[in-house]
C-alpha cells in the first residue's frame, strides 16, 4: 500500500496505534472474526464497515462504502483501508473494478476463492490437497473441523493467527496473481499488517 491518497493529516508525533477500517462484503463472519482478533489490543483498533442489509453485499457497494468514508475524511495518515471479498457470488469483471480502485488508492484488498471461510478453515487445519468444493462445502469443513471445539469460535480461531497466516501463505503459490485461483485466500496479507501492532 503504497500510495497514500485520501488520508486525514494529523499533525505530531509518530503514531503508535494504527485503525484498521474493514470494509466486508460480509455483515457478520468477517466483522466477528477482526474485532475479536483486536480486541483488548492496545496498539491496534479495528473497525468494521459492514453492509447494511443483504442487497448490499455486490463488491461495487463494499467500494462505495470506503470511498464515502474516506471522503468524510474518517481516515488518518497512518490507517489502513481493506476490503475483504470473497469470489462466490461475484464475476472477475466486479472483482477486478474493486481491484483497480484499489489500487489507485493505495487501499488493501483481500479476495478469499472460494469464500471467507477457507481463511477460518486455516485456523484450524491444513487444507486437504484433494478438497474441491465450492463455499457451500467450505462451510461445512469449517463446522465439521470445529466440532471438537464446541462450534466456531471467532475468540478461539484468533489464537491460532499465526498458523492461518503460514498455511494461507503456503497455498498463495503466485503472488502476483490479481484474482486467487480456488483455494487460495488473501486474507493472510491483511492479517500480517495487523500482527505488526498485536501485543
Amino acid at each position: 500500500m503504497s500510495k497514500r491518497r485520501g488520508y486525514k493529516r494529523v499533525d505530531g508525533a509518530f503514531r503508535d496505534r494504527r485503525t484498521f477500517v474493514i470494509v466486508p462484503e460480509g455483515a457478520v463472519t468477517e466483522v466477528d472474526y477482526f474485532t475479536k482478533l483486536a480486541a483488548k489490543q492496545r496498539r491496534v483498533r479495528v473497525l468494521p464497515l459492514p453492509p447494511p442489509d443483504r442487497t448490499s453485499s455486490a463488491p461495487v457497494h463494499a467500494l462505495r462504502r470506503a470511498i464515502d468514508f474516506v471522503t468524510q475524511g474518517q481516515l488518518e495518515r497512518d490507517d489502513q483501508l481493506w476490503i475483504v471479498l470473497d469470489t462466490d457470488r461475484w464475476s472477475e469483471k466486479q472483482l477486478m473494478e474493486v481491484r483497480r480502485a484499489c489500487d489507485d488508492k493505495g487501499w488493501g484488498l483481500t479476495i478469499s476463492n472460494p469464500c471467507f471461510e477457507l481463511w477460518l478453515y486455516l485456523h484450524f487445519a491444513d487444507l486437504p490437497e484433494d478438497f474441491d468444493g465450492g463455499s457451500k462445502e467450505m462451510k461445512t469443513a469449517l463446522k465439521e473441523v470445529c466440532a471438537a471445539n464446541n462450534g466456531y469460535r471467532p475468540e478461539e480461531a484468533v489464537k491460532n493467527l499465526h498458523l492461518a497466516i503460514e498455511r494461507a501463505a503456503s497455498l498463495d503459490t503466485r503472488k502476483d496473481h490479481l484474482l486467487p485461483p480456488r483455494n487460495v485466500t488473501q486474507v493472510y496479507r491483511l492479517a500480517q499488517a495487523i500482527q505488526e501492532f498485536l501485543e
